[in-house]
């Protein structure tokens, strides 16, 4: 409830009511059909957040508020494993422990559903075809998950990362030659 009373000032289509009862239903479907047998907690709770923030970018995803992230779900989340998951993961875990692994999912959730939109529009500006477009599109979500992966320090170190790792994946995608899928003023385009 304290979620949606945050974001209902932002919001302009729902009032607050309909806002946390739709945000409910994307909370609690995202834990039904999670794996709990035989896995890390840290997998569950990545699977159970990338439901969670697809349910969310998929029903809430045209608002400004949300791509903007004037939102924050991150304690909507945490409380969502918390209700979710079975005792038995939950009960060895420390707080201190397990508070890392929703931060590190939020922040990864998150940052993933905001960008793919963003590439889906932009991708076919540079490059025409939809083989060439989803090649291009693909090596550019790998570039972006690496330069996430590697923690990169700062804006340009992240961009740095991010291009070259786009542009290694489409090298391997296009048999060693990047430029057969998107020339290099399209990549600088882009970019």
């Amino acid at each position: 409830p304290e979620c949606a009373a945050a974001i209902a000032p932002l919001e302009t289509q729902w009032d607050e009511e309909k806002l946390q009862s739709k945000m409910w239903e994307y909370f609690h479907k995202a834990g039904r059909n999670v794996s709990f047998r035989k896995r890390a907690l840290s997998d569950a709770i990545n699977e159970y957040t990338d439901n969670v923030m697809s349910s969310l970018f998929a029903g809430l995803g045209d608002r400004e508020w949300l791509y903007g992230g004037q939102a924050d779900f991150l304690l909507c989340v945490d409380a969502g494993i918390k209700d979710r998951f079975p005792p038995h993961m939950m009960h060895k875990v420390k707080q201190a422990d397990f508070e890392p692994f929703v931060v590190a999912a939020y922040d990864r959730a998150f940052d993933h559903n905001r960008v793919c939109p963003i590439l889906s529009e932009l991708v076919p500006n540079f490059v025409s075809g939809p083989k060439i477009r989803k090649k291009v599109w693909n090596a550019c979500d790998e570039g972006r998950i690496q330069a996430v992966e590697a923690g990169a320090d700062g804006a340009e170190e992240f961009a740095v990362a991010w291009i070259r790792g786009a542009v290694a994946a489409l090298s391997q995608r296009s048999q060693g030659r990047p430029s057969d899928s998107m020339e290099a003023d399209a990549c600088c385009g882009l970019f």
